[in-house]
C-alpha cells in the first residue's frame, strides 16, 4: 500500500521524499474511486455536507494529504482526493479565512480571476481549501522579484505584464489590492502559470492578509509610483490606460460590499464577523469613492 501511495502522490507531482508526512483516510475506499485528473479544473467532491457553522466535513471523505512543502509554510497541505481533485488545505487563523472570503465575493464582482476558496472542518479543526488552478502540465513560476523589497514598482510590473499579454490582469490585481489594502503580494502569491504552448498570470490567491495584515505582519510589499506609495497616485497612473479607465468606469459602480456578508451566509451557511465585516466594508468603500472622484476629475 505504501508505494502504491507513493506512485499515486508522485503522478499527481505531490511527493518529495518523506512518506512519514503523509497521512490519508479511508484509503480502501479511495483506491476504489480514484481516477486521475490531468486537467486544472480540481473540484471538491460533490458529497461533501456542510456542519451547523457552513463548514465542509472532510473526516468522512476519502483522501491522501501529501508531504510536500509549499513555499516554505509547513501549515499548509495538499490533499489528494478520490475524484483525482487536488486542493490546498491551510491552517489560518480565522480573521484571515472570513477576508479570503469576502476578498473572493469581491473579485467575482469585478470578473477577476481568482482561486476558488471554501473553509473545511477536520478532525474538528477548521481550515481554508482552496482547488488547484494547474493541470499536470502547467507550473508556477515568479513572475516579479520583490521578496527583498518594501515597495512594488507599479510602473515596472505593468511593463513586466506587458511581456506576455497580461498587463490589463496585473492592472486589476494592482486595482482590487488597493481597494482592500491587500499588500502581501509577494513572489509566492504572484505568479505566472507556465506550459510548453501556454504562458499566463495565475488567478489571484493568498489573500486572506487584505484589510488586517497589519494585524500579523510587521513588513508589507506596497505598491509605489515613482516613489509614492500615495494610492490617488497609484490609481491614476493605472487608469491612464484608456481601456482600463473603461472597465473601472463599468465595474466601479457594481461593487457593493454590503451584500457580501449575507450572499455568503445564504450559499454556504458561513457567518462572516461583523467587525471584520465592516472592517473590509470601510476599506474597499473608502478607496470606491476616492475611484470615482479621481476618474471624475481626470
Amino acid at each position: 500500500m505504501k508505494d502504491l501511495i507513493i506512485k499515486t502522490l508522485e503522478e499527481n507531482r505531490l511527493y518529495d521524499d518523506n512518506y512519514d508526512l503523509v497521512s490519508y483516510n479511508k484509503i480502501n475506499n479511495f483506491f476504489k474511486d480514484y481516477k486521475l485528473n490531468t486537467s486544472n479544473n480540481n473540484p471538491l467532491p460533490n458529497n461533501l455536507k456542510r456542519d451547523k457553522n457552513g463548514f465542509l466535513i472532510l473526516d468522512n471523505e476519502s483522501f491522501i494529504i501529501s508531504d510536500l512543502e509549499i513555499d516554505g509554510h509547513n501549515d499548509n497541505k495538499w490533499m489528494l482526493f478520490s475524484n483525482g481533485s487536488r486542493a490546498l488545505l491551510k491552517n489560518v487563523y480565522q480573521d484571515e479565512l472570513q477576508m479570503e472570503l469576502l476578498f473572493q465575493e469581491l473579485a467575482n464582482t469585478l470578473n477577476i480571476p481568482s482561486a476558488k476558496y471554501d473553509v473545511v472542518t477536520l478532525n474538528k479543526n477548521p481550515f481554508l481549501i482552496s482547488q488547484s488552478f494547474l493541470s499536470l502540465e502547467e507550473y508556477l513560476f515568479d513572475y516579479y522579484n520583490v521578496e527583498k523589497k518594501t515597495f512594488i514598482d507599479v510602473e515596472e510590473l505593468v511593463k513586466e505584464g506587458k511581456k506576455i499579454n497580461q498587463d490589463k490582469h496585473v492592472r486589476k490585481t494592482l486595482f482590487i489590492d488597493l481597494l482592500t489594502k491587500h499588500y502581501d503580494r509577494f513572489p509566492h502569491n504572484f505568479k505566472i502559470i507556465m506550459s510548453k504552448e501556454n504562458k499566463k498570470v495565475a488567478p489571484l490567491y493568498d489573500n486572506g492578509l487584505c484589510c488586517i495584515g497589519t494585524l500579523y505582519k510587521s513588513r508589507f510589499t506596497f505598491p509605489e509610483y515613482k516613489g509614492s506609495i500615495n494610492p490617488s497616485n497609484i490609481i491614476k497612473f493605472l487608469i491612464s490606460d484608456e481601456e482600463f479607465r473603461n472597465w473601472v468606469s463599468n465595474y466601479i459602480n457594481k461593487i457593493n460590499p454590503i451584500s457580501f456578508k449575507d450572499k455568503i451566509k445564504q450559499e454556504k451557511g458561513i457567518y462572516i464577523d461583523n467587525d471584520m465585516n465592516e472592517l473590509f466594508i470601510k476599506n474597499v468603500q473608502e478607496n470606491q469613492t476616492l475611484t470615482k472622484r479621481i476618474i471624475k476629475n481626470s
